[in-house]
């Protein structure tokens, strides 16, 4: 049972790994939006390696959703529920995952908060940018932002 655990939290510490990578980036997409900036090749930058980093944190959830698994079939359980693990992993055990899930979670709601201050600040760029042609397709970096943030509602 140690290494299920281990794995889990392993799996866990990798994915707030991502998520921070991915919470700094849409802070830098934030700040180029709210500055304004001419050249969309930076925002579109950003996004695309905010997409590959959503890519990650698929594959390495779908890791953990596996260990998940591992521990209903052990326990005959019917769902994954860290509450009900406790008696079963030990209180340690279950504090640290516990911890670690607090920590994945937080991170992802400071990134959703982010992104919609994003979505605002894309809005009223696009808006101000009518009949302005600028160096990159605006409504292109939008949809391959709407196209990220989908992918990552999907995961919740």
């Amino acid at each position: 049972m140690e290494s299920e655990v281990r794995q889990l939290n392993e799996n866990l510490q990798e994915q707030e790994k991502i998520i921070r990578f991915m919470r700094d980036l849409s802070h830098k997409q934030r700040e180029c939006l709210q500055e304004r900036v001419e050249d969309w090749q930076d925002v579109e930058s950003i996004v695309s390696q905010r997409g590959r980093l959503l890519e990650k944190l698929d594959l390495t959830r779908q890791e953990g959703s596996r260990i998940q698994q591992e521990f209903v079939n052990r326990f005959g359980l019917e769902d994954f529920v860290l509450s009900e693990l406790v008696g079963l992993i030990g209180q340690e055990a279950h504090s640290l995952l516990k911890d670690s899930y607090g920590r994945v979670g937080a991170l992802l709601a400071e990134v959703v908060a982010v992104d919609e201050e994003i979505t605002v600040l894309m809005q009223d760029v696009l808006r101000l940018s009518k009949g302005v042609k600028p160096s990159a397709n605006p409504d292109a970096a939008l949809q391959a932002y709407r196209q990220a943030a989908q992918m990552k509602k999907g995961e919740k």
